[in-house]
């Protein structure tokens, strides 16, 4: 077949291409070919239509809408379905189609896409994906399908697993954002079809040969323009298609598009008949073509064999033999020439495949070695002697010399040197002293030249980003070449966790070979920092499972603690009972002037105060909500105090500075106590190795000013100023402001919980309260609490009593299972004049009850019975008397307190052992108003 001749066509004439996608780089060959005239020379005058979501190239060329237009290897699989399409140009030798996914989803290869959420097409437009997934035997069945074209926010969702994309474009959003992400390409499993390609409709090929070949050669023209003038074409897609792109989106797109086009190996445009026939097999193994399919037709061949055959005969009788010859001689010297051509490409394409096998055999070799290396070291249980190894392997199977393992940390230096190799003591300890927080990467990483997946390569031209008081160069001459490895080149790695958020840094210098490092040479890298990462991810999940688990055992210590307080707390009270019982009895019948009446007053004193030390055990101890009420500070510092000594060792002084009498707090006396105990702990563990004195001070305190804490802020008005002072270690300045934060200790793990001060802070806040932190390295920490004072409340409990019990003589039901304490109370409530009848059983006494109701004025019953409690006698008992006093007595209870005795009707709730002087006022008060049966 002869080529229609190159060059204009006769006439101007009007073309109509209609584009993929909205104006970029992707078309920036059709942008140059207008632009430097190369259409207009071959006498066409193109008009670009821009494309978008909805539109469909292939549609609207065969609608009549555009004349030409740009699509991927569907147009294909549309022609061999019988739509007439002709294939001019091949642009891109392979697809730029991808699927690309965040890093943190785990999705490394198509297998992994079954069960996630991935946003692609289903229409031909994405068919070299689709194709992937039908080799690799990922049912679409088995994904959760949004068909649609991905936008811009779609990148970012939390929601969608992976999306389809362009390589030349979307992974940009990503790299932008530093999301460390994971592409699935075609290509790697065997599906490479060619991506964007110029075709027409098979009428437009037929009768325009020469109007076709002439717009494919200006084209070609075109893309050699703009892959030679990058920087021009951008200035051209900005200013003059007004595209919505950055300059550096660009720039991006216009390298990743040259790694396709490949034109240093492949003529642009070509077209390889034998690739559109393995293209076409492969739609045919996926049932996506009939059986009978054929490419005649498919490929642009600008035939001119037109004349009518007389005239050849008419030439060839005229002057056979002349153009015989001259023809041969020209077809010869032209074959020759291509032939020369094509051979020349053969042996460049075959030296760039060697040595594409042969970098690809060095760096699998490379990756078996890390890998092995890898595999031995982990077996190191030593963290430091791991590290030291990982350190040493780098440097043996790496191109680098020299290496840096770093994380980050929270204080200063604000990094931690976890391993090294090359390095001299000398210049690790200069790198130790500087102070360098993570976010002084950020230009490292924003503005580094990035390598492989985590990678980014710093040349000395670009130094002037790196604080070079941190930064460690290396030695060696100066290279001549920019291409070659600079001493003051640096190559830092991310360490990233399981979020992909940066947790160190791997930093390599001093290259052995001299190159520059590539996307191949820092992937052995990447391999080690991802398993550095690993390791520390895991540990740090370690520590935090037994951090949990401390916690849960510490919760499970007091629980039990609190059952084994209130079991005690029972059976003590009812003893105390007992005893004070006893006492106050022979009191009653003892004159003050006995020799006895002295003795019977300690045993009932001695009583109290271990009534007292039982009633503070179980405020440490009771689980229950905040209940605001008023209480001195005077009881509490002294009950604190006592309790403090218990636990104080010998080593340490208690100094006793508190000044505080009569002032009253609205508080929840079981928090406070707990925040103070607490606190008294914290000082007391911070001397226990050393010694010193702990200082316990109170004072009245008038704020006239607005007082800022880490509580927030208090406004003026009179507090209560509580300190805790200890004289150990101290705490650094950057520590403050972290001590309150939950779970965070200074302590060895398993001595501490790290919730003390939480919870203090917690407390104090609840109160309405302030808490201030003074410290010093060496000297000590004095932790300052203020409390808002109230006005000083009455309590009736407190009300001095009368020298003489109350008395009466209503009848009285008491029910107890305790027959030493039933009968003390017998004889008290005889002693005072009422007419008394007791019961052990509490289904006997509710049965007394319901044949005597009306006679009974009073009914006082103990809690913890067996059969019944006191609370269901007492709400039996109130179904037949609903206006019946009843008083709840009990040594000790977790099932119910005085709110809720309140809410089901009874009277009066008390707590073992029993004041006489306070329960035979509140009988009388509440017998006094009724009537005798």
């Amino acid at each position: 077949m002869a080529r229609a001749t190159t060059g204009a066509i006769a006439e101007t004439t009007s073309i109509r291409l209609q584009l993929r996608w909205l104006h970029q780089f992707q078309f920036a060959g059709y942008y140059a070919a207008i632009k430097e005239g190369y259409y207009s020379e071959s006498g066409l005058q193109v008009t670009l239509i821009e494309g978008g979501k909805g539109k469909d190239t292939i549609d609207e060329v065969l609608n009549g809408n555009a004349d030409y237009g740009v699509t991927n290897a569907e147009m294909l699989l549309q022609r061999l379905n019988g739509k007439p399409l002709v294939a001019v140009a091949a642009i891109f030798q392979h697809s730029p189609l991808i699927f690309v996914a965040r890093k943190s989803s785990g999705i490394t290869v198509p297998q992994d896409l079954s069960g996630k959420i991935v946003k692609m097409s289903r229409t031909s437009r994405d068919i070299e994906l689709q194709a992937m997934l039908h080799g690799e035997g990922v049912n679409f069945d088995k994904l959760i399908l949004l068909e649609d074209v991905a936008s811009y926010n779609d990148y970012f969702d939390p929601n969608i697993d992976v999306l389809a994309a362009y390589i030349t474009n979307q992974p940009y959003y990503l790299k932008e954002k530093h999301i460390p992400y994971t592409i699935i390409s075609p290509s790697s499993y065997g599906i490479d079809f060619y991506g964007d390609c110029l075709f027409t409709t098979e009428n437009e090929a037929k009768t325009n040969p020469a109007r076709v070949q002439a717009f494919r050669e200006a084209t070609v023209k075109g893309w050699h323009y703009a892959l030679a003038h990058k920087e021009e074409i951008i200035d051209l897609i900005l200013n003059t298609y007004q595209s919505k792109k950055s300059r550096e989106h660009l720039r991006y797109e216009a390298d990743e598009i040259e790694k396709l086009i490949l034109a240093d190996l492949v003529e642009i445009g070509h077209m390889n008949p034998g690739r559109w026939e393995h293209i076409a097999k492969t739609f045919h193994q996926y049932q996506l073509i009939p059986d009978n399919y054929s490419l005649d037709g498919f490929i642009f061949s600008a035939e001119q064999d037109k004349l009518p055959h007389w005239i050849y005969r008419a030439l060839m009788i005229l002057g056979a033999a002349t153009i015989l010859i001259t023809l041969g001689c020209i077809g010869l010297f032209f074959f020759n020439r291509r032939l020369q051509s094509e051979i020349a490409i053969r042996k460049k394409t075959e030296m760039a495949l060697h040595q594409s096998e042969k970098s690809l055999l060095n760096y699998s070799k490379q990756i078996e070695q890390f890998s092995i290396s890898a595999a031995s070291i982990l077996s190191i249980r030593d963290e430091k002697a791991l590290f030291a190894e990982m350190s040493k392997a780098i440097i043996e199977l790496s191109d680098f010399s020299r290496v840096l393992i770093l994380l980050f940390k929270d204080e200063p230096p604000f990094r931690e040197f976890i391993g090294s190799a090359g390095i001299s003591d000398e210049v690790l300890a200069k790198i130790r002293m500087t102070h360098l927080p993570q976010s002084w990467y950020d230009d490292i990483f924003e503005l580094g030249i990035k390598l492989g997946q985590m990678s980014y390569y710093v040349p000395h031209n670009m130094k002037s980003i790196l604080n070079q008081e941190a930064v460690f160069y290396g030695e060696g001459s100066i290279p001549d070449r920019e291409d070659m490895w600079h001493p003051q080149d640096n190559l830092f790695v991310r360490m990233n966790n399981e979020k992909g958020e940066l947790i160190g840094v791997i930093s390599v210098d001093t290259s052995k070979s001299g190159a520059r490092p590539t996307d191949e040479t820092v992937r052995p890298l990447e391999v080690y920092a991802g398993l550095i990462s690993q390791i520390i991810v895991l540990k740090r999940e370690h520590i935090r499972r037994q951090q949990l688990e401390q916690k849960l055992r510490f919760s499970q210590k007091l629980e039990a603690l609190g059952n084994l307080t209130g079991g005690i707390a029972h059976d003590f009270n009812n003893i105390l009972g007992i005893i004070i019982g006893n006492a106050e009895l022979a009191l009653l019948d003892t004159t003050e002037s006995h020799p006895t009446y002295h003795n019977l007053s300690e045993i009932r004193n001695a009583c109290n105060r271990a009534r007292d030390i039982v009633q503070h055990l179980l405020m440490f101890n009771r689980k229950s909500d905040k209940e605001l009420r008023p209480i001195a500070v005077a009881d509490l510092l002294k009950d604190s105090l006592r309790f403090l000594r218990t636990i104080i060792p010998p080593n340490i002084e208690l100094i006793n500075q508190i000044q505080t009498i009569d002032e009253h707090l609205l508080a929840d006396p079981p928090q406070i106590y707990q925040a103070l105990l607490n606190l008294f702990t914290n000082g007391v563990q911070a001397m226990e190795d050393t010694g010193g004195t702990l200082t316990i001070a109170s004072r009245t305190e008038l704020l006239r000013e607005p007082l800022k804490c880490s509580t927030g802020e208090i406004p003026p008005g009179r507090y209560i100023r509580l300190s805790v002072s200890d004289t150990g270690h101290g705490i650094a300045p950057h520590l403050i402001e972290k001590i309150f934060d939950p779970y965070y200790t200074t302590r060895e793990f398993g001595k501490g919980t790290g919730m003390g001060l939480s919870i203090v802070h917690g407390i104090i806040q609840s109160h309405n309260g302030a808490i201030l932190v003074q410290s010093f390295v060496g000297q000590g920490t004095t932790f300052i609490l203020y409390l808002p004072v109230i006005e000083k409340i009455v309590d009736e409990k407190q009300v001095t009593s009368p020298p003489m019990l109350p008395g009466g003589s209503e009848n009285i039901l008491l029910v107890d299972d305790d027959e030493a304490l039933l009968e003390v109370g017998m004889l008290m409530l005889q002693k005072l004049g009422y007419s008394v009848i007791t019961y052990i059983d509490p289904e006997q006494a509710l049965e007394y009850f319901r044949q005597h109701t009306d006679h009974i004025q009073l009914l006082i019953t103990d809690m913890t019975m067996p059969v019944m409690s006191g609370r269901e006698l007492a709400e039996k008992a109130l179904e037949l008397k609903p206006d019946l006093p009843v008083f709840l007595c009990t040594g000790y209870s977790d099932k119910i307190d005085e709110r809720e005795a309140t809410r089901i009707g009874i009277s009066r709730y008390f707590e073992k052992p029993l004041d006489p002087v306070i329960f035979s006022a509140a009988i009388r008060n509440v017998l006094s108003d009724r009537p005798h049966s």
